[in-house]
């Protein structure tokens, strides 16, 4: 079998306090629940809705690898969707936040097997720069994402990423939830018991982003009420 690199768009995401979730085996039924998720947003009623045709997946254990080829149409539109309502799923139903990071480059990744420059990138950005709940991207890669997505999709992508204090710009993933999603998302953080101090520092920054979104969004609709 001929198997060759290809370019790809890939988010290497990693489910924070998904650990505490294996150790208690009251909570197996959640954790087959919550594993399960990236794979019926791609069934195919699902797919059609988000439009993610053409993403391929594998996941072990808190690790998620999401990849699209560089040439598929709107291929980091697909990525964006589907990270995005993973992480509004995850926030809103079990108190759970994603860490991650998005690479372009070589890759191959099909349904057994996953690797290549792009991934070993990912996975590095994930693990040793992303550090908070965010999903990081270097801008050089943003750019070549955009190569193959129309160009009203990059224009509501370049809105929908934020320029860091460290240079990489961060997935603000936010922006795409109403009043009450966002106001669902901080109810159950401040609910969820905070297992260490690390889990309470990812929280407590979480909180701090989602409250600022609430806010410029309530202050949005006052001014747009006003107007």
């Amino acid at each position: 079998m001929d198997v060759k690199y290809e370019d790809r768009i890939v988010a290497a995401i990693s489910i924070l306090g998904f650990q505490e979730y294996l150790s208690d085996e009251g909570k197996c039924e959640q954790v087959g629940a919550i594993l399960r998720l990236p794979y019926i947003f791609k069934e195919n009623e699902t797919a059609r809705m988000l439009k993610i045709k053409g993403i391929v997946m594998t996941s072990l254990s808190e690790h998620l690898l999401i990849s699209v080829a560089l040439k598929e149409r709107d291929g980091m539109d697909k990525i964006v969707k589907i990270l995005s309502v993973l992480t509004r799923t995850l926030l809103s139903e079990f108190g759970l936040m994603l860490r991650g990071s998005i690479a372009v480059g070589k890759l191959c990744h099909d349904a057994q097997v996953v690797y290549g420059p792009a991934l070993q990138k990912a996975d590095k950005f994930e693990r040793t720069l992303a550090v908070y709940p965010r999903i990081i991207m270097e801008y050089s890669d943003f750019e070549r994402s955009l190569q193959s997505c129309r160009p009203n999709v990059q224009a509501s992508l370049r809105d929908g990423f934020r320029l860091e204090n460290d240079g990489f710009l961060a997935l603000n993933s936010f922006r795409y939830w109403d009043c009450a999603v966002l106001e669902s998302c901080l109810a159950t953080l401040r609910e969820t018991k905070a297992s260490d101090e690390s889990v309470e520092q990812n929280q407590n920054w979480m909180k701090s982003h989602l409250q600022t979104q609430l806010d410029e969004k309530i202050r949005s609709e006052h001014m747009a009420l006003t107007d």
